[in-house]
């Protein structure tokens, strides 16, 4: 279980600060103001100025982006803890700023700062004493017309890497990578600039790093990284040198098995603290900062059950950061208001679908509240908007991919408004979910990741004011980099559903569209992944390798989906560039053998308890095109012990039924429910045809009584003559004795009479009796009537016609 997302600070283009929404930049030097504490001595007393807080800005900015070369604007910055004097700093540089509130700054931005594209580092610095530089939050500087469309590249990583962070690690304006690795490390990719990372270095930590944020925790201005030991049950200080390496690892102590952590100033002493999920303690730890890169021992705060993801944001507007927890055995995100000294309150609750392990915080509906976006293993996201006093509003769900172990919150089409993005573990993909800025989201766009990805962070890669998706591929060993590109492939993913084995599938059409304003060179296309040969491409507009496609044109592909087994089978039908970048398609569909079963239902004659039917034989054809091979056959109920059968069929699945063969299973009933009635049975099949066992319903009724014969037909006989007698029995097959209620004639003729009877009021267990009937006609025709027999079976009454002739 996965589920984490930090606030972080001096992570450059880390587009998802956990803590307070989106922060993400490829710029930040991640100065933090010393702190300084000014005592005035006067008449032998002393006045300590107040400490101002580490301010923290809400996503999105208002507004959140500009295309080149437009005017000077009024920018809008929502967060907590700002003072009076705070400035509002563009790529590091401060602009002028006026202070509205603690919760809002607005900053004068000239036609200069939005001239080129880009993307800004916007940043918050408070005054002295305290305060100090907030989170990054992005601000793009992006030409129009880019669609949401990313192809990777893959960077290798030390093994099995579990989460990823952006921050500028060496101060060079670029986004570098910094990766915790199960392998007992911390990965770190500088990054070049131009979206690539040519080399990694490994730093040791201890045990195994499952989660990673940065942030300047010693106040220097160079980025720190802190990572969380899920084994060793502690967190991990390194601090940066600013050239783009890490010192010695320090440890400090939290609770049992941590999952998660966020970084933010809770105690608003202007130095950075740390928040961490323990997952086996059902308690959120709380270290509070000593702004030298040291830490106080851990607090520890009841969150509910399986804290599995922790964010940071003031929820109810009091100037206090809150923390909100996904609780993934709960399945809720439970908020801890804040008391403002590092201390929070009990936990509230919110429902949210089930398997919470990630949450991250925005504004998603551009309200000024904070708002939640809580990641799942259950293929969705839940939504909970926030009414702005620390409740929020009732969940509701987006579909995004299999088993989505975290959840990040940027402006991925560059509109102003929040988007979502989780890394799907199952499904080597990521979702990117669009947001309308209501507080709702688009259906899914699917892109391509390297194999496991187990965690997600965002930032402008390239500089072109975009913002780009890294990616932890915990299975690869490598950071999958997805950056925009100007090639979009519609739809993102393809559903062929089910599809006989053998057969081919109607085509489905994928368009390859160049968004760019040169032509595309047509990269080498393959399908990829284990099912990789039962989808094809049977015609395409695009031609082959090296063909080109004009800018703003499109072309198709036709793919087919015919599967080979019957399972569930998923491919990507992949695109690489020129450049190495990959794009592509997710392909699915369900390999299935139709029911050549019949019939497809049967019923038995009512049977005598004990007495085995004759059979009835039900006969499976393979009409599919390839082998089927049965893993067994059997009978499945409640009822299953009374009905036996024999097959031709091998149930062992070493001979196969070969292509348009036949075999035969035949089914007998032997009832032994007592009282005697209706019993039910399921004849099933199991082997390599379909994804559930194919069978037929047989139905049977047993019953404790047999009346025989049921017809008597006595011979002419003169009017007035009394005919010899004929015998009726009647078998009682149960195991206790039957009650005889009644026994006479119905009809129009009431010309037969009882001579013997042994049967009485009651038939002994497992025995028969007899009625001796004589008929007496009185006039001269045929006639006919009915002897009952009243019993407590559910056949009864048993009944036996009788006809006769007077002559």
């Amino acid at each position: 279980m996965r589920g984490r997302y930090p606030v972080n600070f001096c992570r450059l283009p880390a587009a998802t600060t956990l803590g307070e929404g989106t922060t993400s930049n490829r710029l930040n030097n991640c100065a933090t103001l010393a702190v300084t504490v000014m005592m005035i001595l006067a008449m032998g007393a002393s006045t300590a100025m107040a400490t101002n807080a580490l301010p923290l800005i809400n996503t999105p900015l208002v507004p959140g982006q500009k295309t080149p070369g437009a005017a000077a604007f009024t920018l809008t910055v929502n967060g907590t803890g700002f003072v009076s004097g705070a400035v509002v700093n563009w790529n590091g540089n401060a602009r002028t700023t006026t202070f509205v509130s603690s919760t809002q700054l607005t900053a004068s931005i000239t036609a200069t700062d939005v001239a080129t594209a880009g993307t800004i580092a916007v940043t918050v610095s408070n005054p002295a004493p305290g305060g100090g530089r907030s989170n990054v939050a992005n601000f793009q500087v992006v030409k129009n017309g880019y669609t949401t469309a990313f192809g990777k590249l893959d960077y290798t990583t030390d093994l099995s890497p579990e989460d990823v962070a952006v921050t500028d690690l060496n101060g060079d304006g670029k986004a570098d990578l910094v990766v915790a690795t199960g392998n007992n490390s911390v990965s770190v990719l500088l990054g070049s600039g131009n979206g690539t990372f040519p080399t990694h270095v490994e730093y040791p930590v201890p045990g195994h790093p499952i989660a990673i944020v940065t942030g300047d925790f010693n106040g220097d201005g160079k980025a720190d990284v802190a990572t969380v030991d899920e084994f060793q049950s502690e967190i991990t200080i390194l601090l940066g040198n600013g050239d783009g390496t890490l010192q010695g690892h320090q440890e400090y102590a939290t609770g049992a098995h941590p999952v998660a952590l966020a970084t933010a100033d809770v105690n608003g002493d202007g130095k950075l603290d740390i928040i961490v999920a323990d997952l086996n303690d059902n308690k959120v730890a709380v270290l509070l900062g000593n702004g030298d890169g040291t830490f106080k021992a851990h607090v520890d705060y009841a969150t509910g059950n399986g804290p599995s993801g922790v964010a940071i944001g003031d929820f109810n507007k009091d100037g206090k950061l809150d923390l909100v927890i996904a609780n993934n055995t709960d399945a809720t995100a439970a908020i801890l208001l804040g008391n403002g000294d590092g201390s929070f309150q009990g936990p509230i609750p919110f429902p949210v679908a089930v398997g919470a392990n990630s949450v991250v915080t925005g504004d998603f509906n551009a309200d000024g509240k904070l708002d939640l976006a809580v990641g799942t293993s259950n293929k969705q996201v839940s939504i909970l908007l926030g009414n702005g006093d620390g409740t929020f509003q009732n969940h509701k769900e987006y579909a995004i991919g299999s088993n989505a172990v975290i959840v990040a919150t940027a402006d991925l089409n560059s509109d102003g408004k929040l988007d979502l993005v989780s890394a799907n573990y199952n499904d080597n993909t990521v979702s990117a979910l669009i947001g309308n800025g209501d507080g709702t989201f688009k259906g899914q766009s699917v892109f391509l990741t390297n194999a496991g990805p187990s965690g997600v962070a965002i930032g402008d890669f390239n500089g072109n004011g975009k913002l780009d998706i890294a990616v932890a591929a915990l299975t690869a060993n490598m950071v999958s980099v997805l950056t925009d590109n100007v090639i979009s492939l519609t739809p993102s993913a393809l559903a062929f559903g089910k599809q006989t084995s053998g057969t081919a599938s109607t085509a489905k059409t994928v368009t390859l569209k160049n968004n760019g304003t040169t032509s595309y060179t047509v990269g080498t296309v393959a399908f990829v992944g284990a099912f990789s040969t039962d989808f094809t491409i049977s015609a395409t507009t695009c031609g082959t390798a090296g063909s080109t496609v004009a800018a703003g044109a499109s072309c198709t592909y036709s793919l087919v989906f015919e599967p080979t087994a019957s399972e569930v089978a998923n491919a990507q039908m992949t695109i690489t560039a020129s450049n190495g970048s990959v794009f592509g398609v997710q392909a699915s569909g369900t390999g299935n053998i139709p029911i050549y079963l019949a019939p497809r239902k049967q019923t038995f004659p009512t049977t005598l308890l004990f007495v085995k039917s004759a059979g009835l034989t039900n006969t499976f054809t393979n009409k599919s095109g390839v082998n089927i091979y049965f893993s067994n056959i059997d009978l499945e109920g409640v009822n299953q012990n009374d009905f036996s059968f024999t097959t031709t069929c091998d149930k062992t699945g070493v001979t196969p039924l070969l292509p348009a063969a036949s075999c035969t299973s035949t089914v007998y009933f032997t009832p032994t429910m007592q009282p005697a009635g209706n019993e039910t049975v399921t004849m099933v099949y199991y082997g390599n045809f379909t994804l559930e066992k194919q069978g037929l319903l047989i139905n049977g009724e047993g019953t404790a009584v047999k009346v025989s014969p049921t017809t008597l037909n006595f011979p002419t006989t003169k009017v007035g003559a009394t005919s010899a007698p004929m015998t009726i029995t009647f078998q009682n097959a149960g195991t206790t004795a039957m009650a005889i209620s009644s026994a006479g004639f119905s009809g129009t003729a009431p010309y037969w009479s009882i001579l013997t009877n042994t049967c009485g009021t009651s038939v002994p267990a497992s025995s028969s009796c007899t009625y001796g009937i004589v008929f007496t006609p009185q006039a001269v025709g045929t006639f006919t009537a009915t002897f009952s027999i009243g019993d407590p079976d559910w056949t009864g009454p048993q009944k036996v016609t009788l006809n006769g002739t007077g002559d």
